[in-house]
């Protein structure tokens, strides 16, 4: 596996520490256990900085320190952005 990537889904991981962490401060629910939650916020966090970073945002890995950077903020923002998809499917269904 490139460098590259082993650094995208490190920090993508990352971010999802940092989800998790800001969503337990803040008082709000992951709907699991606690402890439960931290493995899927891990695996969600890597998954969306590798779609975001290669995939819809293909970005420059040859600058490390912004590729970081961003694979840190996907990997933390995860959890907003797939609500704000459920959101969008429950108020098209609610159209229909």
């Amino acid at each position: 596996m490139p460098k590259d990537v082993k650094l995208v889904l490190a920090s993508g991981a990352g971010g999802g520490v940092v989800s998790w962490a800001f969503t337990i401060i803040s008082g709000s629910t992951f709907g699991l256990s606690v402890w439960g939650a931290l493995p899927l916020c891990i695996i969600l966090g890597a998954a969306a900085a590798l779609i975001a970073v290669y995939v819809v945002i293909p970005a420059d890995v040859s600058k490390t320190g912004k590729l970081i950077a961003f694979a840190l903020l996907c990997g933390f923002l995860w959890k907003p952005e797939s609500s704000s998809r459920s959101d969008s499917r429950r108020r098209q269904q609610r159209l229909r």
